[in-house]
């Protein structure tokens, strides 16, 4: 079977600097695959490598199969874009003064922009009072159902979020885990998450993998790591 997203020997930073170096990992087609560590382990560099965002200085990436060529930031941000990868970055990236639906509808027309809007409800019902209110009036839950919501309207075939529960309450971390479980279960999507709850989003994973010092010390089924905690932790201190 092949993967929606392969990396294979990637290694990326900045300024010359090493960030990551050799990463391999795969997400399959309705896989959920959680990528942890501790805070400066290269996840966030990973996800930006992937996107185009970075230049990975060895290694290669596949989208859906394809290799991707190291361009220009942004050409190879939009060729991955277009191949069907959604990336929600740490930060969100909304814009304040638009509204739900207006950040639902972006890069759509009329009819598409309706469909666009339905589907962001349907995942988030508790966007459809707020349709018309702007994003910097959100609370951090509703900007971050907003942020996956308007990833998953056009149907990417791979979607990373990074730091999905980044200041939020973990009652609404486990319903927004609980719907993108959802999606890659009854539409195939495949997700790369980057996550600090290691507990709630191995319930949820169907594979881990744990980055350490910018390589990867552990890939393994969620279910092992669930259930041995002693070798999660060790991978953790590296």
């Amino acid at each position: 079977m092949t993967a929606l997203l392969e990396l294979d020997g990637v290694c990326a930073g900045y300024g010359g600097v090493p960030v990551v170096r050799g990463v391999d990992l795969a997400v399959q087609a309705g896989q959920l695959v959680a990528l942890l560590g501790p805070n400066g382990a290269g996840k966030t560099t990973t996800l930006l490598t992937v996107s185009g965002l970075v230049a990975p200085t060895a290694g290669t990436i596949r989208v859906l199969g394809d290799e991707v060529p190291n361009r220009a930031r942004r050409a190879a941000v939009g060729r991955r874009a277009r191949a069907g990868l959604a990336h929600v970055p740490e930060d969100r990236s909304l814009f304040p003064g638009l509204t739900v639906a207006e950040h639902l509808t972006l890069g759509t027309g009329w009819r598409e922009g309706r469909a666009a809007v339905a589907r962001g409800v349907e995942l988030f019902p508790a966007l459809d009072e707020l349709r018309d209110r702007r994003a910097g009036l959100l609370s951090g839950g509703e900007q971050q159902m907003l942020a996956i919501a308007r990833a998953l309207v056009s149907h990417p075939e791979v979607v990373m979020v990074d730091e999905l529960s980044l200041g939020l309450a973990p009652r609404i971390v486990a319903d927004l885990l609980a719907v993108l479980r959802g999606v890659a279960d009854d539409e195939g999507t495949g997700f790369l998450l980057v996550e600090q709850h290691v507990a709630m989003v191995l319930d949820v994973a169907d594979h881990a993998v744990v980055l350490n010092r910018g390589e990867v010390r552990l890939s393994a089924p969620a279910a092992e790591l669930r259930d041995d905690a002693e070798v999660l932790a060790t991978a953790y201190l590296g």
